[in-house]
């Protein structure tokens, strides 16, 4: 999948991290998504939060379960700050490990994302 996201890394405490993401409005996806009217698939908002785990920690992860995800507000053109992404990474259970997400814009709630991740 092709990336809509440029991201930034910002901060770590413990097992949490937030990063910041800029959207290339000019990347193929928009184009069809919808046109003349474009938002951010919430498929790549998914890819987002797996791209930002790789970036803290090495490891490409697969999303194994899903126990929440409400996408809350549309990420369209008109929005021109940086997009927030804060993960937690949790317990682990085997080759899972479970994580919760929350992407927001100036203050602004997304996507919210609890689920389990294992090593693709």
């Amino acid at each position: 999948m092709e990336s809509v996201f440029k991201i930034y890394a910002k901060d770590r405490q413990g097992d949490r991290f937030r990063y910041e993401a800029e959207v290339d409005w000019a990347a193929a996806v928009f184009t069809g998504h919808f046109p003349g009217m474009p938002v951010v698939p919430g498929v790549c908002l998914l890819n987002l939060v797996k791209m930002c785990i790789k970036e803290e920690t090495g490891v490409s992860y697969c999303l194994s379960a899903v126990k929440e995800c409400k996408f809350l507000a549309p990420l369209t053109p008109s929005i021109l700050k940086p997009l927030e992404v804060e993960c937690e990474l949790g317990l682990q259970d085997g080759d899972e490990t479970a994580f919760s997400a929350l992407l927001q814009v100036d203050g602004i709630k997304v996507m919210k994302l609890k689920a389990r991740l294992k090593p693709c």
